[in-house]
């Protein structure tokens, strides 16, 4: 009972610092604007042409005073205009088609789901045109999954990889559409037409070859004259001067081949608008610009600027200003335009506004002052004024000044629980830890606890009740009032906790020392610099430092272990420094894991039967086979996938149903450990098999090392002290053999790696969920080694799980607290993955090692510790008649 209370107690903080940071800020109850054409405005072009390159920077498109781009040089110099797009952060492909397409930034949402796409309704000018005939990618697919076409669904054309050649194939297809006459006819009827062609070769040729190489100089000549062509080709079949056309990119890239985070060349991306209704502002002959001269639009403006082109008002969730002057439209039109644009901004602010004004207390709780509902009705009122004046400058003036207001309401209140729920998520971290406190005491001491039923759990209750009535009638968000209401949860719980007879926290200097120190040593180590190895090898030194005084053979072959671990750790944390011969790189070294974790066994001379190593030797020798099948490019076997599957089951099952006899749990703890090193070497890569397998082998000769010193020293039953130290101990050896094995198994480098291969035995098509679960079984099999090892061996942990775990759940939850306060969701990918990776994996372990506890006191429930024997204790030896007699002789 007491494990699934701290799992759903975990579960809640981490929803609760996901609340925090990751909700949505897409707002319901939106409706579309009228079209300019509704208001009796003729848009300057009917149809709209948007080339988006993938990856293509402003400073390859600027470079060698338009070279690079010949044909769009020419072409700039009878028409158009350049300009550069800045790009958000994360600079990813969905974050840009959202904010090119639907002006605004990507959700907060989108950060659990990897940036993939956002997980919830939002509109793009594709759903206001109603007519939206398209060429992309299958990666690009998922980005336009939830939009709310209406009734109207995008007429897009999804293509497959094309081996670099994903251009020439976008080209052909929008050639082949134009050439059937029923297209043109269809298109030639309609209003506001979107053709969106999405050209991915410029990110695939960076990626492979930098921005730098001439392979992609001669890509991009290539991709330009496709452009002019489809350009030219547009212009014969639509002869009619109402086609605008707009090139830009999702993101630049940086000189290396990458993108994600926020450097100058990966945020700067071209904008080169030609046709119908783009103004012009130099010359006819104008030389190409550069970055110095050219001037700069942020890319989510590009919305409300390509939905003015066509006579159609903003996305319905757009937050950007139309930029002033890239309209080649009469002052009147372009201030309608900014009209619409105020209007849709000033709709998102009124829901913001009056959702916060129906609630209960608005009066005395902070809103925004720059902007409310009647400042709305005013503007709407100066507007009208304005425009039947004929006084349009000023009316676009009102409309920019009203936008800004906008703005900065939207930003305000999509933000303003943010503040409350940080603060109840650090009040409940700490009465959840104060709890923990609370139920350690009590252990120690062995005392009962009071309960719910005492006058302080019943007044916190009527406080936990009289605050949900405030925050449903404050009108607060479901999951924000659970958040909020969380710490008094916690609170009732932890005075429930508290001993009968009325103790508090026992010790609580050395319970605070004895949590906060090995939390801020492994966040140190582990996360912020890469020393892990040496806090892995000073622990093991202080855990044994008795034995430094009479070093013996065992003691010599565990400290062996302990540098051949640490020396792995260090190379894993840091490559730089590894010497890796060829060999090493490819799957010998997995194939001499697996041949010691056969002869390992032997050599520790542990109680195996034979039928066990047989299967598990037949196992590992055709899953050798299957991992070369798989290193040549090979379908793995089936029959190779169907004993994997096999042996998945037979690790776990025969431990507990079909060893039926072997009651020690030294024996068990045998079984567990041979089984599940099989199992986690058929998930590994390379050397991540022989490195745990080490590490299992360090800790049993550790814990049987430092059981025989304690017994030498006479040590009686631990009394309150000793108890807490005994907790700490342990419940600090599982975090830390953690986080050793998940840096040893190569997840942990930089940030958390999801690698595919793990399930290459398993499964052969690419999917998340059934690899994802691999990995975390593959994660998990070490911890569960070592909880093993402590409850088979240690009498301590065995008797008081409870205790050892309740540490366990202190250090981590410290930890989770600290990094709490440094989740990122906003800037650069790698920084908002490793803060959130860091996030994750400190929560994650709790639930993790709370399941392995509990898988373990299942496997060896039934066992019985081995008595050893007293260091006083005589030897009795019996002999057989015939020695008995030449004794008496």
């Amino acid at each position: 009972m007491w494990r699934l209370r701290a799992l759903v107690v975990h579960l809640l903080l981490l929803a609760s610092i996901m609340t925090t940071y990751f909700s949505s800020t897409i707002l319901p109850g939106l409706v579309p604007q009228k079209t300019l054409r509704e208001l009796g405005f003729e848009p300057p072009a009917d149809r709209l042409v948007v080339f988006l390159t993938d990856g293509l920077r402003a400073a390859s498109f600027l470079a060698k005073n338009g070279s690079a781009v010949p044909d769009l040089r020419d072409l700039y110099r009878t028409q158009g205009r350049i300009a550069i797009s800045r790009s958000l952060g994360p600079t990813q492909t969905a974050t840009g088609h959202i904010a090119i397409f639907g002006g605004l930034r990507q959700d907060p949402t989108a950060v659990l789901f990897n940036f993939r796409y956002i997980p919830v309704y939002y509109d793009t000018v594709f759903n206001r045109s109603r007519t939206a005939i398209g060429w992309i990618h299958r990666f690009v697919a998922p980005v336009f999954i939830y939009l709310p076409h209406g009734g109207a669904p995008l007429r897009f054309s999804v293509g497959l990889d094309k081996k670099l050649q994903f251009d020439a194939w976008v080209f052909k297809e929008v050639e082949e559409f134009l050439a059937r006459s029923e297209n043109v006819r269809e298109v030639l009827s309609l209003k506001a037409v979107v053709f969106f062609v999405y050209l991915a070769d410029m990110d695939a040729w960076a990626h492979r070859y930098t921005p730098l190489s001439p392979e992609f100089d001669q890509q991009l000549l290539r991709t330009q004259k496709g452009i002019y062509t489809t350009y030219e080709f547009f212009e014969t079949v639509f002869n009619d001067s109402r086609t605008a056309y707009l090139l830009t990119s999702d993101h630049g890239m940086g000189d290396t081949g990458y993108h994600g985070t926020s450097t100058l060349h990966e945020l700067e991306t071209p904008l080169f608008m030609w046709g119908a209704g783009v103004k012009r502002t130099v010359g006819p002959d104008a030389g190409f610009p550069t970055n110095e001269t050219v001037p700069e639009v942020e890319q989510i403006q590009l919305a409300p600027l390509m939905s003015a082109l066509i006579g159609l008002p903003p996305p319905m969730n757009n937050i950007a200003m139309l930029p002033a002057g890239y309209l080649n439209v009469s002052t009147e039109y372009e201030a309608m335009a900014f009209h619409l644009n105020a209007l849709q901004i000033l709709d998102q602010a009124e829901i913001v506004i009056s959702r916060n004004k129906r609630t209960l207390f608005y009066k005395w709780l902070p809103s925004f002052k720059g902007l409310n509902v009647h400042q709305i009705a005013a503007y709407k009122a100066n507007f009208k004024t304005f425009v039947s004046q004929g006084r349009n400058q000023e009316a676009m003036e009102e409309s920019q000044r009203i936008i800004k207001l906008g703005q900065k309401c939207l930003r305000y209140y999509h933000g303003y629980y943010q503040t409350p729920l940080l603060v109840a998520t650090t009040i409940s971290y700490l009465v959840w830890i104060y709890c923990l406190l609370l139920q350690l005491t009590r252990i120690a001491t062995e005392n009962k606890r009071k309960g719910f039923a005492t006058l302080s759990t019943v007044l916190l209750s009527a406080l936990g009740i009289i605050q949900l009535v405030l925050l449903v009638l404050q009108k607060v968000p479901f999951v924000a009032s659970v958040c909020l209401l969380l710490p008094t949860c916690l609170l009732i719980m932890a005075q429930a906790e508290r001993s009968a007879k009325g103790d508090l926290v026992k010790a609580p200097l050395m319970n605070i020392i004895s949590t906060v120190v090995p939390a801020a040593l492994i966040v140190l180590m582990s996360f912020e610099y890469k020393h892990l190895a040496v806090l892995y090898g000073l622990s093991g030194f202080l855990h044994n430092h008795r034995l430094f005084r009479k070093p013996s053979g065992k003691f010599l072959k565990w400290i062996s272990l302990v540098f051949i671990v640490s020396g792995s750790l260090f190379i894993t944390q840091n490559p730089e420094y590894a010497f890796a011969p060829g060999f090493l790189k490819n799957s010998y070294v997995l194939y001499l894991g697996m041949l010691v974790a056969l002869v390992r066994p032997l050599v520790l001379r542990h109680n195996i039967s034979s039928r066990v190593w047989a299967i598990n030797a037949v196992t590992l020798v055709v899953e050798a086979y299957g991992i070369h099948k798989f290193d040549s490019s090979e379908m793995v076997p089936g029959y190779v996938t169907a004993l994997s599957w096999f042996f998945l089951a037979y690790a776990f099952l025969s431990i507990r149903y079909c060893d039926v006899s072997n009651k020690t749990s030294k024996g068990r703890l045998e079984l567990i450990a041979i089984n599940m090193i099989t199992l986690h070497a058929l998930l590994c890569e390379r050397w991540g098999s022989l490195a745990i397998q080490m590490l299992v082998t360090e800790l049993l000769l550790s814990l049987q090392l430092y059981e025989d010193a304690k017994r030498s020293d006479a040590v009686g039953e631990p009394k309150l002290i000793q108890h807490l130290k005994q907790s700490y101990r342990f419940g600090y050896a599982i975090v830390l053999y953690f986080y050793v094995s998940f840096t040893l198994a190569g997840h942990w480098i930089a940030s958390f790696m999801f690698r595919q291969n793990t399930a290459r035995l398993f499964y052969a098509n690419y999917a998340v969920f059934i690899p994802g679960c691999l990995i975390i079984l593959k994660i998990v099999l070490p911890s569960l080694i070592v909880i093993s090892s402590l409850y088979a061996l240690v009498p301590f942990v065995r008797h008081h799980t409870r205790a050892t775990f309740t540490t366990v759940l202190l250090i981590s939850n410290v930890m989770g607290l600290y990094f709490c306060y440094f989740v990122k969701n906003k800037g650069g990918y790698n920084d908002i993955r490793k803060s959130l990776d860091k996030l994750l994996i400190t929560h994650v372990v709790n639930l993790l090692l709370l399941g392995c506890s509990f898988i373990v006191e299942c496997f060896l429930r039934d066992t019985e510790m081995e008595k050893p024997p007293r260091k006083d204790q005589r030897r009795v030896r019996f002999y057989s008649p015939n020695e008995e007699r030449e004794f008496g002789s």
